[in-house]
């Protein structure tokens, strides 16, 4: 693994914990205080295409709170300490990490790309995996079943991370060499 996938990799774990952590403790700021600068990083040090890959970002942004907004809605999931009580939509907390997430498909998650059965297992188990350990540490819950919430994730997640491989295809080809650090030539 490069040095710079590794790096995507601890950044994006230190923005989900400080999200998650900061969400089940009643500081939802927290976690986008943190997912902007680390966005920013990316995108200035290991983005070989920032522009490209901010309008990706922002896509799969748009999209992850459209599905979280339905899911919440729908009353499978709900924050625990939202930001507007009783507005059943995708907190502002998770809309960071959905802006954060996207910044890892083509680094430490680039090789799952060309791989889409790959892309629907990892999708079904990572994404689900990453809203019950929300629930688990409080800053999520699922009020109608663990398991109705869990296997909600799992299908939605199986459809949707090919998807996001697939548009990352379509609009910032992931198959570019990415820098390795910021003075080094490609």
């Amino acid at each position: 693994m490069k040095r710079s996938d590794l790096i995507n990799a601890a950044g994006f774990q230190a923005g989900w914990w400080l999200t998650i952590l900061g969400a089940a403790h009643g500081l939802p700021w927290l976690g986008p205080l943190a997912v902007f600068p680390l966005i920013g990083l990316h995108l200035v040090y290991f983005s070989s295409r920032p522009r490209s890959e901010l309008a990706f970002i922002s896509l799969c942004t748009a999209a992850g709170f459209a599905i979280d907004s339905a899911i919440f809605a729908a009353g499978i999931a709900q924050a625990t300490n939202p930001m507007v009580p009783g507005w059943p939509i995708c907190p502002l907390w998770l809309l960071g990490l959905w802006f954060l997430f996207p910044a890892t498909l083509s680094y430490s998650l680039g090789w799952l790309i060309g791989r889409p059965l790959l892309q629907v297992l990892f999708g079904a188990f990572g994404g689900a995996t990453s809203y019950i350990a929300g629930v688990q540490l409080g800053a999520l819950s699922f009020p109608s079943g663990w398991w109705a919430g869990a296997l909600t994730y799992a299908i939605v997640w199986s459809f949707l991370l090919p998807a996001l491989y697939a548009l990352s295809g379509w609009l910032s080809p992931l198959s570019e060499p990415v820098l390795d650090g910021p003075n080094e030539a490609a």
